[in-house]
């Protein structure tokens, strides 16, 4: 096995690698760390189905509370996507080959995952008149959003277009998009609303298209200008923004346990989905001085803990209140609503 870190590095552009024949039953999976809301799990093996080296023929799998394995999807290609509705508490997730090898064809293939991503959260829509290219992946770092490359040559027709759509208008400082190739004709615009475009100043540099425009846009995107047709591969599309500070309380209510928030004695407040009557609360360091109210539409009252994985709550609870003692060291991972 190399580089098992890689199928969760948020990058596509890696891939962990099992350099070893495919048998039936063999499964590669992450652990969650603890029982976390399941919303969504998403797979990417190969670049694309032509990709041989992945499992052709295997399960999803989440570990309940049960303790059973439960199927989450069938995986037979390449990229698999699924959204779990209600939410399913899982402790870890697995991907499990059910038939080695490519079906009716090569049975000895090695395997590559590029990503398994437990609970994405799509930062930005990508819009694209190329249907093959529309459910490619956003992702979001420091303000910068950048769609996951893909490796196939696609048509782009006259006035066609590739762009990103973000969730509100953002202070945008920059853009870069590399479709593989020098392509005449092709025009950068920018829009305030979504909606309406207006031309962004751009160079071109070798197969780059980049501008250093400075405004606050909705979505940006590349339109083929000319009469005809352009091949085009999308290497890189990156939009610069201005980052904004992140909400702590957002940080106990992604999905993700490698995200925390560090608790002091002011208080963290991390509202509650309506009805909640029980939460499971990760916590890390010296969680023995963590002291938690349940803000309700009465006012704040303590709340005696006893197992901090399962939280009874009042009726009417609206909103958790942490804090620790001035000097004490705690960090709450994630918020469970049960």
């Amino acid at each position: 096995m190399e580089g098992f870190e890689k199928m969760t590095d948020g990058r596509e552009a890696t891939f962990a690698y099992w350099r070893r024949q495919q048998a039936a039953g063999d499964w590669i999976g992450v652990d969650l760390g603890g029982p976390v809301a399941v919303r969504r799990v998403r797979l990417a093996q190969g670049r694309d189905d032509r990709d041989h080296d992945r499992v052709h023929d295997g399960v999803l799998e989440g570990l309940g509370t049960d303790g059973q394995w439960h199927e989450l999807a069938r995986v037979r290609e390449a990229r698999v996507d699924v959204t779990l509705a209600p939410a399913v508490t899982l402790s870890q997730v697995r991907l499990r080959v059910l038939r080695p090898g490519i079906p009716g064809g090569k049975p000895d293939l090695w395997t590559a995952i590029r990503e398994l991503e437990v609970n994405p959260v799509d930062v930005a829509e990508f819009r694209s008149s190329v249907p093959a290219l529309r459910a490619a992946t956003v992702r979001l770092a420091d303000g910068v959003y950048s769609v996951s490359p893909g490796y196939e040559v696609h048509a782009l027709p006259p006035g066609g277009q590739l762009g990103l759509l973000l969730p509100s208008p953002a202070e945008v400082r920059g853009v870069e998009v590399d479709l593989g190739a020098s392509i005449p004709g092709l025009v950068l615009e920018g829009s305030a609303d979504g909606d309406t475009w207006k031309p962004l100043s751009a160079k071109v540099n070798g197969t780059k298209l980049r501008s250093d425009a400075s405004a606050t846009l909705r979505a940006v995107r590349v339109r083929n200008g000319g009469p005809a047709a352009v091949q085009v591969t999308l290497k890189a599309f990156v939009l610069k923004t201005v980052a904004k500070p992140a909400d702590p309380a957002e940080l106990a209510t992604d999905g993700l346990l490698s995200t925390a928030c560090a608790l002091s004695d002011q208080p963290l407040v991390v509202a509650l989905p309506g009805g909640t009557r029980k939460v499971a609360l990760l916590l890390s360091g010296d969680t023995a001085v963590v002291r938690v109210g349940v803000r309700r539409a009465s006012g704040e009252t303590p709340l005696a803990i006893g197992d901090p994985m399962a939280v009874e709550l009042p009726t009417g609870a609206e909103a958790l209140v942490l804090r620790v003692s001035p000097g004490s060291r705690a960090s709450l991972h994630e918020v469970v609503s049960r």
